[in-house]
């Protein structure tokens, strides 16, 4: 049965609703999965692509009613030797496992319906000798802790990391909630960033106050070794969603990024 977030698509599966604004997401997402498979093919026998919040591997444009494939069935189409796919929604974990059931590359497929946060702990999701491709798209920040994310990131030497930082609405539509809160509550900002000290800013505009929060995250990643890699904004009817950045320990990624960048998802030289 399908919802929250899903409703049944066309083969009788749960597909997870989006919006138009998806397939600039997904334009530049193949392009990585692409650009890095293919690249680092010959560098790395072991290329690891991991998904997080995975879905059911299918996404529908309310707008239009289209179909499109999502992360998962997008990552399958490049060389990766292993894949993780995480969803802690059961129904979605469920249409996944059974739309992969035939898939070519299903013997080299893991699907794990789990919170992500857990898997992370574990150390399951830690590889030596490997590159490892990790995409976090979350649909909002509380999703996103920093003491999972810094857990991911600190147990793989060389990795990638693809993530869409939810800043619309998960940070400045809320910016004066959080510097209303309770000094003593535990907000989805105070587990976003791992810290209490964004308190001490004072009275900020929202637009300045997300600006200072994206700095500090970024910043955080950035004192992990992590100096190469962009950004670029999703919007959604000509407003700003959230943005789809890469982060990486090495220049190789910041060139890739700088390639597929070139050309937007209608076929346009981006503006840069």
């Amino acid at each position: 049965m399908a919802g929250g977030d899903y409703i049944l698509g066309r083969d009788g599966l749960p597909v997870r609703k989006s919006g138009e604004w998806v397939k600039r997401k997904h334009h530049y997402f193949r392009n990585y999965c692409g650009i890095t498979a293919t690249g680092m093919k010959r560098k790395w026998s072991n290329r690891v692509f991991i998904d997080v919040m995975a879905g059911s591997g299918v996404c529908k444009i309310e707008e239009t009613g289209e179909e499109t494939p999502g992360s998962p069935l997008i990552a399958l189409d490049f060389d990766f030797t292993r894949f993780i796919f995480i969803e802690g929604d059961a129904d979605g974990a469920a249409a996944l496992r059974k739309r992969l059931q035939k898939h070519p590359k299903c013997g080299i497929v893991e699907v794990l319906h789990d919170d992500w946060t857990r898997i992370v702990a574990t150390g399951k999701l830690d590889f030596e000798n490997a590159l490892v491709v990790a995409f976090v798209d979350p649909t909002g920040i509380a999703q996103v802790p920093w003491k999972t994310l810094n857990r991911l990131l600190s147990g793989n030497k060389t990795v990638d990391l693809l993530m869409t930082i939810q800043y619309a609405m998960g940070i400045t539509l809320n910016a004066d909630n959080y510097a209303e809160s309770a000094p003593s509550s535990r907000t989805a900002l105070d587990k976003f960033l791992g810290e209490r000290n964004w308190r001490e800013w004072g009275k900020l505009s929202p637009s300045k106050f997300t600006d200072h929060v994206l700095e500090r995250f970024e910043s955080k990643i950035r004192a992990m070794g992590f100096q190469h890699g962009g950004q670029l904004t999703v919007e959604a009817q000509k407003r700003p969603l959230y943005r789809l950045a890469l982060f990486s320990r090495y220049p190789k990624a910041g060139e890739f990024w700088e390639k597929i960048i070139k050309i937007d998802e209608k076929g346009q030289r981006e503006l840069l």
